[in-house]
């Protein structure tokens, strides 16, 4: 069973700085999937509380975007 975590990165676009917030798992991760880390934090309580298998996690990502 994978345990997910929250990544946090800077970045710099037309000079202005802010962060994202990404989900790691053991063998793949997903960087800047928001700025939202209320969001992500959501995303990753509930793929930990389902057990999802890493192979899943882009798909889970897009639907959670596309809402």
């Amino acid at each position: 069973m994978t345990h997910y975590t929250l990544l946090i990165s800077e970045q710099t676009a037309d000079s202005i700085r802010f962060t994202t917030y990404g989900i790691a798992g053991k063998n793949i991760s997903f960087a800047d999937v928001s700025t939202d880390r209320s969001s992500v934090e959501e995303m990753i309580a509930r793929i930990n509380r389902e057990q999802l298998e890493e192979s899943q996690l882009m798909y889970f990502i897009e639907d959670e975007l596309n809402r």
